[in-house]
């Protein structure tokens, strides 16, 4: 299994995923199990080949991979 992150290109608003790490063995797999969880945003967003789909690896650059935050 890999490892994936996705992000919105144009997020906005509240109640919304921004981004998600998610472990399966493609990126289609990774998209629709990121649509299984989608807020307000809705499914199809992450459906969309326009939202950032990469494959993890040792090779990245310092980040956070993932926050895990409540709205309100």
């Amino acid at each position: 299994m890999k490892l994936w992150i996705l992000r919105q290109v144009k997020g906005s608003g509240y109640d919304q995923v921004l981004g998600v790490v998610i472990r399966a063995e493609s990126g289609t797999r990774a998209r629709e199990l990121a649509a299984t969880k989608a807020q307000d945003e809705g499914a199809k967003i992450w459906r969309d080949p326009g939202t950032s789909c990469e494959e993890l690896d040792s090779f990245g650059g310092e980040e956070i991979v993932i926050q895990d935050c409540v709205n309100g």
